[in-house]
Parts: structure tokens; sequence; C-alpha cells
């Protein structure tokens, strides 16, 4: 299967490339959040953001979210500051250098989702949500846990999250729902897994190894595991799985070697289907597909990004 190429752009290091809405976004050299669509010009003006942080936008890219050391600022599509709400600062906790938080919108674009430090230890850090309009808590949750990093995706039709929680003791996967008046987290242990990817559904989730080698789809909510591939079986004598993978579409799972070659697998059974093929000199790296048929590499000491899309699917 070869890879047709439908979009490049340049990225600061490690910033980029993220699938929202309609667009690819990312930090620009220049340092401001920019979204892109291929071959044409940037989807919005883009956001400056007042602090450094994990970041989101809005699927109708008019406003960003951004989670700083001391607290969540969202920004219009002038690029001024709607709001800000302060917490706790971040701090250096378990040998980590410096711990930090996430934020993203849930996929009504109404409410942001929040990890941010607790104010009690032993109830761990606390899951936020905020709505999008003012900034204002509208519930939280304690988490348990003490994290190092954290990330996630709406799960889509709004009001809830599935999160990946880097903890000091191994990592965590948090459900998160919010029912209109509490928040409800429920968090499992996963020890050798980290989150990859929702399925466009919003019924699954895939799971890439950390410590172990399997590649696992998971069922929501219980998370359950649906079926488990072993990258021996994929790629014998190779390296195993990367933490890199994705459902490319509703039926297929895009996966890579660590430092290998990337693969196509069913969403079912994550049975192989085929090697994805690359012209020479391509940039290969950190595949992050986008449920719609296409995905995006990226080299992360360059910055370099490139957006594919499979010969077999047309040119629709």
């Amino acid at each position: 299967m070869r890879a047709e190429q439908v979009g490049e752009w340049e990225w600061v290091p490690g910033s980029g490339p993220r699938r929202i809405g309609a667009g690819w976004w990312g930090l620009s050299p220049g340092g401001r959040l920019t979204g892109v669509a291929p071959g044409r010009a940037p989807v919005s003006g883009g956001f400056r953001l007042p602090w450094e942080g994990s970041w989101d936008v809005r699927g109708d890219h008019r406003c960003a979210v951004v989670a700083g050391a001391e607290g969540i600022a969202l920004v219009d599509a002038r690029g001024a500051v709607s709001w800000q709400v302060a917490h706790s600062g971040w701090a250096p906790r378990g040998g980590a250098a410096a711990a930090s938080g996430t934020c993203l919108f849930d996929a009504s674009g109404g409410l942001v989702w929040a990890v941010v430090p607790g104010e009690r230890a032993s109830g761990g850090d606390e899951l936020w949500v905020l709505g999008a309009a003012d900034g204002r808590i509208l519930g939280r949750a304690a988490l348990g846990v003490e994290t190092v990093g954290s990330s996630g995706f709406a799960l889509p039709g709004g009001g809830g999250a599935l999160l990946d929680l880097a903890a000091v003791h191994g990592g965590r996967i948090c459900r998160a729902v919010w029912d209109g008046e509490r928040v409800a987290a429920a968090v499992r242990d996963s020890p050798g897994e980290v989150l990859a990817d929702v399925h466009p559904d919003g019924d699954r989730y895939l799971t890439a190894p950390m410590d172990a080698d399997g590649l696992t789809v998971r069922r929501l909510p219980g998370g359950g595991a649906e079926a488990v591939r072993l990258g021996g079986e994929v790629f014998p004598g190779g390296a195993g799985f990367d933490l890199d993978a994705g459902f490319l579409d509703a039926g297929r799972v895009l996966a890579r070697e660590f430092d290998g070659p990337a693969v196509l697998l069913t969403a079912g059974g994550l049975h192989p289907v085929g090697e994805i093929g690359y012209p020479a000199g391509a940039v290969t790296g950190s595949p992050r597909p986008d449920g719609r048929g296409r995905w995006s590499t990226s080299d992360p000491l360059t910055g370099h990004s490139a957006l594919w899309r499979l010969r077999e699917d047309g040119r629709g």
C-alpha cells in the first residue's frame, strides 16, 4: 500500500501537528499557534498564546485554551485572553524535572477539561470541568494520583473525555464523564501501556505498549481488552510497536515498529493488513492518524511534517 503526500509544513520541533476540526494545528516557527489545511492557506489566523503549556483548539477554530504552570486561559479569535483561571502551581515531583497539566475541549466545544495540581496530597491531582464561555469551574473530581504529565481525547458526542495520566508510580487511564451536574472520574491502572487514540465511534480506545509488547483495543466504558496484537507477531525479530498508533478510520489501525516500518491492521481484531510504502526520503516518524483516512508524520528534531493518505483512497 502506497502513501500519497497531500501536504507538508514546518512547526516548532516537537509542537505539532495535531488534528482539530478541519485542520492540523501546531506552533509555527514564529511561536504562533496556527492551523493549516492541505493545499490551502491557514484555516485561521491562529492564536498568540499567553504562556507555554498544553493547548487545544475548539473544533470551529474560534478559540484556543492553554494550560500553563499556574493557570488555564482561553484566547479568542482576536488574540485576546477571554478568561483565565488560576490554580496551585505545578512543581517538580517524583524525580521529574517539572510536572504539568493538560486541557482540552469536549466534543461540543462548550466545556473544557483540565488536569490541575491537587490542593490536598491525599487526593492527588484534580480534574476540573470549566465552562468554555466564561471559565467558571462547574465541577471537580479528585484523581487519587499525583501526575507528572497528562494528555487526552474528547469522546464523541460531548460530555466525556479519556485521559492518559503519567503518574509518579506507573500510568493510569481515566474515563471522565460530566452529566451536567457532577464529574465522574473512573481511573484504572495501565502500568505497561499508554493511551494512543479513541475510535471515531467513541466506543473503543487503543493503547500502545510502554513496557510490554502488545497493541491493545479496549472497550468503553469498562476498559476490557477486545483485541491484543504482539509486536513479534507483526515484526518477527523486530523491536516491537512504537508508542505512536491510532485509528486511520473506523475499520483500520495505523501502527509502527519502533524506528521501523508502518503497518495497517484491522480495527476489530488487529489482524495485519499490509505495510505502508513511502516515497524515498519522506518524513515517516511519529505517525498520527485522524480517524478519517489521513495521517501526519513528523521529524521531532526539525519540526518538518507531512500529511498522507493511501493511494487506494482516491482523491475524494
